[in-house]
């Protein structure tokens, strides 16, 4: 028996019933993450209401490396980072499949909203 693994689930759990529990202060959104030929993550997740395409990225996990400013910059998801395929490659986000051309983490969110950040090697 892993008694790691079952400490985590239980812990989930009663994250997620505390998380229902503020149901007034969340929203619901999806979220995409689509390296190189490949799905880092894809997931439907209450976040908190004022959450950016920026704070919910991290909020997955995921390895990300990034610039931070008044307008954060994000360079690298799970190791895979801008430049890397070819010139020019690079991460990019969109809210329900429009391209957003600011900062992530000056793009707020609402209850909805389907979220996508992609590696691009076309720059767009």
């Amino acid at each position: 028996i892993n008694h790691k693994a079952e400490t985590k689930v239980v812990q989930d759990t009663h994250h997620a019933a505390k998380k229902s529990h503020d149901a007034k202060n969340t929203i619901q959104i999806h979220l995409t993450v689509d390296g190189y030929k490949k799905v880092f993550y894809s997931k439907r997740m209450r976040v908190k209401k004022g959450a950016n395409a920026f704070s919910i990225l991290k909020q997955t996990n995921l390895k990300i490396s990034y610039i931070p400013g008044p307008s954060v910059y994000v360079n690298g998801i799970n190791g895979l980072k801008e430049n890397d395929v070819k010139a020019g490659s690079g991460w990019m986000f969109s809210v329900n499949k429009k391209f957003i051309d600011h900062a992530s983490n000056l793009t707020k969110l609402k209850s909805g909203d389907n979220v996508r950040w992609y590696f691009t090697t076309e720059g767009y």
